[in-house]
């Protein structure tokens, strides 16, 4: 995962080979692929928070 700071929002880009992720981009707002997906969060406390539920995943 990666994030890219647009000044008003935090656009993250989600890859995986193997884990089914899109589930927990839906849960963000966001949505995609089962191993591609993307969510646009409002700040980097929340970006963590994404990070933090896609590491519980594995």
């Amino acid at each position: 995962m990666f994030g890219v700071d647009e000044g008003s929002e935090i656009r993250c880009r989600i890859r995986s080979k193997g884990i089914v992720i899109n589930d927990i981009a839906s849960d963000f707002g966001g949505g995609g692929h089962p191993n591609a997906s993307g969510v646009s969060v409002a700040d980097w406390d929340r970006f963590n928070e994404l990070a933090d539920a896609l590491n519980n995943k594995l």
